[in-house]
């Protein structure tokens, strides 16, 4: 059951992150919202009219402004509440968290628990430490691949792909592709990690959000079962439902209380097709992309986390009932496409089912509107490639 809470909350990023964190708190009385722009170019949420909505320095270049910033904009108000939407900003505030003032309210993590989560080879090394099976990976530290690794892998990034790299991961089937990949992109040796691919489809992948409270307990959690994923087969979720999933929640628990995270943790799972065991892929401390659809369920992680930092009691509501989530243009790519076997016809049918957008939302057209326009662009851009490539 929701209360009135008078606070000031600040969302870091207006892409569908901070879309969705401000979907779910639209209805929450007392609280004032803003949120922070940080890249004009690809933040469709500067259009909203569920905030107000500030310009502030990429704190990806320019650091030192956007903590100052930071912190005179909060000098004069009681409490704020800041949500992250990046992992870059999760970073940051971690980094920062002994000069920022104790009125900046969020999750104080210790850097170095960050940095271990969001580095790909050390995220393994403290799930499998944690009891959860994860897949076979290597560190690249060389053109040879380690002996009886098993292709298909993935290429990771351990951190923040090195500039020229042109996705978060980059699949490859055998030791010529690895070797080619490398000749492409040297910057990836030392870099990343090379990672066995679990066998089975888009659908066998599987996420649970949870909120940490201050106390360590779990506040609650909401599961996700992937449908499709762009890029196909190693990508983030563009199409899902939610569902009530206790095994996953509980081995989320397990990897934060035995870490001792607090605060928003993401955790993606991979079913094994080979021996059905659940294998940890991935964790972030902050929401997921397709948080939008969390509004619509009775577990409302933005508010419980507002609630939790302020000291207040509250009850999350568990659903067993699916809600869908779509992020259209992405989902509509993979089938212009053909990255998946469906018809336009078909993915129209999904759409008519889905509950939440990325970008769409009826009481906040704008940003939906703008992606509306981008898709038919690029759309048009598709038919055109294909007619003059005749």
């Amino acid at each position: 059951m929701q209360q009135d809470i008078s606070a000031d909350v600040l969302v870091l990023g207006l892409g569908p992150v901070g879309i969705g964190i401000l979907r779910s708190l639209r209805k929450c009385g007392g609280i004032r919202i803003f949120g922070v722009v940080l890249d004009p170019e690809t933040e469709k949420g500067r259009f909203t009219r569920l905030c107000t909505v500030l310009h502030w320095a990429n704190p990806k270049y320019r650091e030192d402004e956007f903590i100052r910033t930071l912190i005179q904009w909060a000098e004069d108000r009681e409490k704020v509440i800041v949500f992250t939407t990046r992992d870059e900003e999760v970073h940051l505030l971690a980094r920062y968290a002994d000069i920022l003032p104790f009125n900046i309210l969020y999750y104080r993590n210790s850097s170095q628990m960050v940095r271990c989560l969001d580095d790909k080879a050390l995220a393994n090394d403290l799930a499998q430490s944690c009891g959860l099976t994860t897949p076979r990976s290597y560190l690249i530290t060389q053109r040879e691949s380690p002996d009886k690794f098993r292709f298909p892998g993935i290429i990771k990034p351990t951190a923040i792909p090195p500039k020229g790299f042109p996705d978060k991961n980059f699949l490859v089937e055998d030791m010529d592709a690895l070797h080619s990949a490398l000749d492409t992109y040297p910057c990836l040796i030392n870099r990343s990690i090379l990672q066995e691919y679990i066998p089975g489809d888009d659908d066998q992948v599987y996420q649970c959000t949870a909120l940490i409270g201050k106390q360590g307990n779990m506040r609650g959690s909401i599961e996700i079962r992937k449908l499709r994923q762009y890029p196909v087969g190693r990508g983030i979720a563009c199409f899902a439902h939610t569902l009530r999933h206790k095994e996953l929640s509980d081995l989320c628990g397990v990897l934060a209380r035995k870490s001792g995270i607090t605060g928003l943790i993401s955790v993606e799972f991979k079913k094994d097709m080979r021996d059905g065991q659940w294998v940890f892929i991935e964790a972030n401390l902050r929401m997921p992309g397709y948080n939008s659809v969390f509004s619509c369920t009775g577990t409302n992680l933005a508010y419980l986390y507002i609630s939790d930092l302020l000291d207040k009691d509250t009850i999350a509501v568990e659903n067993e009932k699916e809600y869908y989530w779509m992020r259209e243009e992405l989902d509509l790519s993979n089938v212009v496409n053909k990255k998946v076997n469906i018809t336009i016809s078909e993915w129209f049918k999904y759409l008519l089912r889905t509950d939440a957008f990325a970008f769409w939302h009826r009481t906040d057209p704008m940003p939906g509107m703008v992606n509306l326009f981008q898709m038919a662009k690029s759309f048009l851009n598709h038919v055109k490639r294909r007619f003059f490539s005749k």
